[in-house]
């Protein structure tokens, strides 16, 4: 079957940088959050998310805002084991393309794999792979932590789905013997049916389950085969996440615009670093954050300037400018034309 055996350095390389998700993966939360009448807008603002990345799901999120907002809502709320309610509920068709492509393997090799292959275009930090252990296969989970606040319920959510999915496959004969889970764990785990004869362990850095090869070979089920063909991740979930520090910093911050003038304790919180690293970083590649702020704004002003019909006011507003007036002297000094005369002429030119 050409199981490909993946080391736990290749696998974890590159995910030590600013992580992102897509805002897509609050949706099946949200759901849930509203069938039990929770508000969500107040926890959202709690964790720095705007509102109006509902509206795209395909924009990138900080991962670790995304933490504070499902712990927040479980502590506040009373609701145990969330990430394990959500997950049960959840299928591949609620997870939009990812789900979708998932959904096309024949297999569950080729559904692990996929997944294996493609999790990058949904998260630049978590990720799986696939390793021998003896007569089994090891399905690895790594999901990037600076704390623990929020981590298990993104966690339980994944490993559920998955679980359930071959569980399913298996017309629920297979329950995972094995379940290992990263440190940090704390409380009760969660009651639920799939693990009861599990044995589940804690420790290190990543979780993972195991599986009989002969698992991998049964055909996915039947109404998850027959999807629209969905070749291009990226043509339907959106551009590729940032990767490198200085591009992922300008995504952070174009987020955090939309609350203001983004305070560098901030954005080193939504980094899962400290203040000092982020600035150390910064220096050592000739870069300062109030230059990455401006050039940022300005980014987005050129690109709202042509896309759109906002009001210059607006605009202003939406960068962090408490004064119009300074907004316009800062294009001005960053274009030699005022915003104004910008959009006139990149509209003429464009007709």
């Amino acid at each position: 079957m050409g199981q490909k055996i993946v080391s736990h350095d290749a696998a974890l390389t590159g995910v030590h940088n600013i992580p992102f998700t897509r805002a897509a993966v609050l949706a099946p939360f949200i759901a849930y959050f509203e069938s039990l009448g929770i508000p969500t807008q107040p926890y959202l603002s709690k964790a720095h998310i705007p509102v109006s990345l509902l509206n795209e799901p395909q924009a990138p999120l900080p991962l670790y805002f995304g933490y504070r907002f499902l712990e927040t809502v479980a502590r506040t709320e009373g609701i145990d084991n969330l990430g394990v309610k959500v997950g049960e509920n959840t299928s591949l068709d609620d997870i939009g393309a990812f789900g979708h492509i998932l959904q096309q393997a024949r297999t569950i090799y080729e559904y692990l794999q996929t997944g294996v292959r493609l999790i990058g275009a949904v998260t630049s930090g978590e990720r799986f792979w696939l390793t021998n252990d003896g007569e089994d296969i090891r399905f690895n989970h790594y999901i990037p932590c600076i704390t623990d606040f929020g981590r298990q319920q993104s966690e339980w959510f994944t490993l559920i789905i998955t679980i359930n999915t071959i569980h399913r496959a298996s017309q629920g004969e297979w329950h995972p013997k094995h379940l290992h889970l990263a440190s940090g764990y704390q409380g009760r785990l969660p009651p639920q049916e799939l693990l009861s004869d599990t044995m589940i362990t804690m420790g290190g850095e990543t979780s993972f389950f195991t599986l009989p090869k002969a698992v991998l070979k049964l055909p996915m089920p039947q109404s998850m085969v027959h999807k629209p063909a969905i070749d291009d991740l990226h043509l339907h979930i959106g551009s590729p996440l940032p990767a490198e520090f200085h591009g992922a910093l300008e995504t952070l911050i174009e987020t955090l615009l939309i609350e203001g003038y983004p305070d560098v304790h901030l954005a080193a919180e939504a980094a899962g670093i400290s203040t000092r690293t982020l600035q150390r970083r910064l220096t050592e590649q000739g870069l300062s954050y109030s230059k990455i702020v401006n050039t940022t704004r300005m980014r987005l002003a050129t690109r709202w300037l042509v896309t759109t019909e906002k009001p210059i006011k607006e605009i202003a507003v939406a960068l962090g400018y408490s004064d119009t007036s300074n907004f316009i002297r800062a294009f001005r000094g960053q274009t030699g034309v005022s915003p104004k005369e910008y959009r006139y002429l990149k509209t003429r030119d464009n007709h």
